[in-house]
């Protein structure tokens, strides 16, 4: 006689992967885009155009891992800078987005400020989060 594993709710990994997976993947992702960004920040002109989206698609990944509900990308950086005081720089990433201009020290702050964030997102948040199920 075969016996079968009782399974309980699903779980938010079972549905649509493992958010810390997801957290790290994005980090593994924009990582290499922003470091060549920086390394080739002498020679493009674009280097802080691929720091504003690695640094936009983390602010998305780790939003997500809050269980916030969705918003714009001017909602994420006031949900952040409230809560990390020393991710204020946030604030340059909107002002970027109204009025483009290539800017060397953003760069260079978001070689901190995104594997801090993906820190930050990481250790406040309990995985594999539970699957809210409506019924």
């Amino acid at each position: 006689m075969r016996r079968v594993a009782k399974v309980g709710h699903p779980t938010l990994y079972q549905q649509v992967g493992h958010p810390i997976y997801t957290n790290r993947q994005s980090a593994l992702t924009s990582g290499p885009i922003l470091l060549l960004a920086v390394f080739g920040l002498p020679f493009s002109r674009g280097a802080t155009k691929y720091a504003m989206a690695s640094l936009k698609k983390g602010l998305h990944n780790c939003y997500f891992c809050y269980g916030q509900p969705p918003s714009a990308v001017s909602g994420k950086v006031h949900f952040f800078s409230s809560r990390y005081p020393r991710l204020a720089g946030l604030d340059m990433l909107l002002r970027l987005r109204e009025e483009y201009r290539p800017w060397i020290r953003f760069t260079l702050w978001c070689v901190w400020a995104l594997p801090y964030l993906h820190y930050r997102a990481a250790r406040d948040n309990r995985f594999p989060l539970p699957m809210c199920v409506a019924r």
